[in-house]
């Protein structure tokens, strides 16, 4: 018995346009074995995912520096120079910029669920 015959897949064709060559034919080739396996592929859209990334920063830098800020009082040094700094950007979000991250998460919630009614799974690359 085949686990994912009858599946249905949902393609992010425009997410796929924006990525290198090499990225295109990954995902292509997947998209051959899925259906190969018997699963139904179809296209799917998500007009908010390019606004995912600052939603994600909007969000998980303040939330990461109100965790760590604590600790990052106490015990600074401890933390890798890298870690610190990006920690240490949480600062400069602004409540403004908090709530419009999690709006915009909200929305691309939304999306998300909206598309996985019409679909079992979503296929896209996640990194260009």
């Amino acid at each position: 018995s085949n686990p994912v015959a009858g599946l249905r897949v949902g393609v992010l064709f425009d997410e796929l346009e924006q990525a290198d060559p090499e990225v295109q034919t990954a995902v292509s080739n997947a998209v051959q074995v899925l259906q190969g396996l018997g699963c139904t592929m179809g296209e799917a859209e998500l007009p908010t995912a390019p606004y995912s990334l600052g939603a994600a920063y909007a969000i998980l830098s303040p939330e990461a520096m109100a965790y760590h800020d604590p600790l990052l009082r106490q015990r600074g040094a401890d933390y890798p120079v890298d870690v610190r700094r990006r920690l240490l950007a949480g600062r400069f979000v602004s409540a403004t910029g908090y709530v419009n991250g999690q709006r915009a998460r909200q929305l691309i919630r939304r999306e998300v669920n909206a598309a996985l009614e019409e679909a079992d799974c979503l296929l896209l690359p996640t990194l260009p």
